[in-house]
């Protein structure tokens, strides 16, 4: 396919809505191998090294040794996901990337206006800085359909923050992603903190809710 006439900020439309009918016929692996076979370095994963990341960290690294890896920092890590972070570093052939958010007193998410701006300032716009300053057209995120009520509803690809969000694993369960992890020797973060998802860890971080 000749991607030369895909102009950011006009066709992604386009491209995320062929993307999410086709991306669901592949298996895993092809969902990952043809957007960089198509569109190669314009193409980048985000992940916060939540419990089961090492599943797309260990694919994605499979069929593009060196992808660039963003991770944005805002300073609530537990030490086991530092430990994690650094682990998977070295197990994985990646390019990681740590955007640096600034590190705000987690409000009360019950102030869902203050919280939002806390998952804009945490989040949102760090992500948004990274895939410009990377000119990423495409991220792709482990997110799954069974972690949130609105996570059920999301395309395998729509565009979102200036760019394309590709769900590979999307279809799979958490119980998926975990028997995974064993049955490949992955390493399991069993210390995971997102200040983005509140208190008991239920909300949407922000940066895939259409809100």
């Amino acid at each position: 396919m000749n991607t030369s006439k895909f102009e950011k900020g006009i066709a992604l439309s386009e491209m995320a809505a062929v993307l999410s009918v086709r991306l669901k016929l592949l298996p895993v692996e092809q969902r990952l191998r043809a957007p960089f076979e198509l569109f190669g370095d314009k193409l980048v994963l985000t992940t916060s090294f939540g419990p089961t990341s090492a599943v797309l960290l260990h694919l994605i690294s499979s069929v593009h040794p060196g992808v660039t890896v963003l991770n944005i920092r805002h300073g609530h890590e537990t030490r086991q996901t530092l430990d994690f972070i650094e682990y998977c570093n070295e197990l994985f052939p990646i390019n990681l990337k740590v955007i640096q958010a600034p590190h705000l007193l987690i409000p009360n998410a019950v102030n869902r206006e203050e919280f939002a701006r806390f998952q804009q300032e945490t989040k949102i716009k760090p992500l948004r800085y990274a895939l410009e300053d990377t000119g990423a057209w495409f991220w792709a995120s482990g997110v799954m359909h069974d972690e949130t009520e609105e996570r059920r509803l999301m395309a395998m690809a729509r565009v979102r923050h200036g760019a394309v969000a590709i769900y590979p694993i999307l279809d799979w369960t958490h119980q998926q992603a975990l028997q995974f992890c064993l049955q490949n020797d992955l390493p399991i973060n069993n210390d995971y903190f997102d200040p983005c998802k509140g208190p008991d860890q239920s909300l949407e971080c922000g940066i895939h809710h259409d809100n």
